[in-house]
């Protein structure tokens, strides 16, 4: 598990394999229905370390593997505040996807 310092604090945001930064989301409430969307907050992807260069995100609903560049994700996303903190949306159709057999990006003893 990754923790990552934020102007807030420290804030747990995900998994980290290779140069990839991972987490898992329940698409049915995470995925934002107004553009067919995926957000991250943007404070935790402002303050991701330079060498994670890839995003992933595993909707556990249906095993959809949704993976894109990072750089590509923070200029191509739209910034949405709705009430908490200003997060990145960007459009499903930019990620690409796979069906994954896993369960989770993390093991139960992670999550």
């Amino acid at each position: 598990m990754v923790t990552i310092g934020t102007p807030d604090g420290q804030r747990f945001v995900g998994k980290v394999v290779d140069d990839t930064l991972r987490k898992n989301i329940q698409g049915s409430k995470h995925i934002l229905r107004i553009d067919d969307s995926i957000g991250w907050d943007k404070q935790i992807i402002d303050n991701v370390p330079p060498e994670i260069e890839n995003l992933e995100v595993l909707d556990t609903e249906d095993n959809t593997v949704y993976r894109v560049g990072r750089y590509f994700f923070q200029r191509h996303s739209v910034v949405r505040d709705f009430g908490h903190n200003p997060q990145y949306f960007l459009s499903r159709k930019q990620w690409s996807q796979r069906i994954d057999g896993q369960e989770s990006l993390f093991s139960k003893e992670e999550a």
